[in-house]
């Protein structure tokens, strides 16, 4: 299905207008494969920021645009055209993950992970959702990403975030 999202300037006047194509996860037929997608927890970022505040750490955060079509997927996968987009007798396989999948999260997690451990990062033990490197600190909400680092290391920080 569509899904629209109309983004408002503060004053409410209309910024702008937002189309996406959903998969409809509760039509989605149930499977055994994992679908779990650990989420930071409340009292990690607590701590990340406890420690950002104690060693007096810049903080820069970033959000993955469309992050769950960035995921490849493994399954092969099949969905139908929204209404007014179907053609008689043609459904669509799917390459990438979309919103609504039920195993997005799970493969949006595995890929930024194996991207920030391809440049170097290793993950804090009991917490995969915070990751460091150098003393550079990532951690990450499903789509939210920030970066810790000393004021020294922000040139590093940049170069790895983007």
């Amino acid at each position: 299905m569509w899904v629209y999202t109309y983004k408002t300037n503060p004053d409410g006047t209309l910024k702008g207008c937002k189309a996406r194509i959903v998969i409809r996860g509760d039509q989605q037929k149930p499977s055994a494969q994992e679908t779990y997608a650990a989420t930071l927890a409340a009292r990690s970022f607590r701590t990340g920021m406890a420690i950002a505040a104690r060693f007096d750490l810049e903080l820069v955060q970033y959000d993955a645009v469309n992050a769950f079509v960035n995921a490849v997927l493994q399954d092969t996968i099949y969905m139908r055209m929204p209404t007014g987009h179907r053609s008689p007798g043609k459904i669509l396989r799917l390459n990438k993950a979309l919103y609504g999948l039920r195993q997005s999260p799970l493969l949006w997690q595995k890929e930024l992970t194996a991207a920030l451990q391809a440049l170097g990062f290793q993950a804090i033990p009991h917490e995969p959702c915070i990751l460091i490197r150098n003393g550079i600190l990532v951690f990450f909400y499903v789509d939210d990403i920030v970066f810790g680092y000393r004021k020294e290391d922000t040139a590093t920080a940049q170069a790895l975030a983007s």
